[in-house]
């Protein structure tokens, strides 16, 4: 994820349009395997019955 957020921050505002295409992939695979990882620790961490208000509030602070 870093590795990706460090590319996309070198991009220029008028650059090749296949570095918008390649240099956002790394970033967007990063989150999708550490906002997965946060709610199933945040998961492991409660018991049974707090369950249901930590994935509604991971939820709901994904969507904002």
């Amino acid at each position: 994820m870093v590795v990706g957020n460090v590319l996309v921050t070198s991009l220029a505002f008028v650059d090749s349009s296949w570095k918008y295409f390649v240099y956002i992939f790394p970033a967007n695979l990063g989150q999708g395997i550490v906002y997965p990882a946060i709610l199933f620790t945040s998961l492991a961490t409660f018991e049974h019955a707090g369950r249901l208000e930590v994935v509604s509030e991971m939820f709901a602070a994904r969507s904002d």
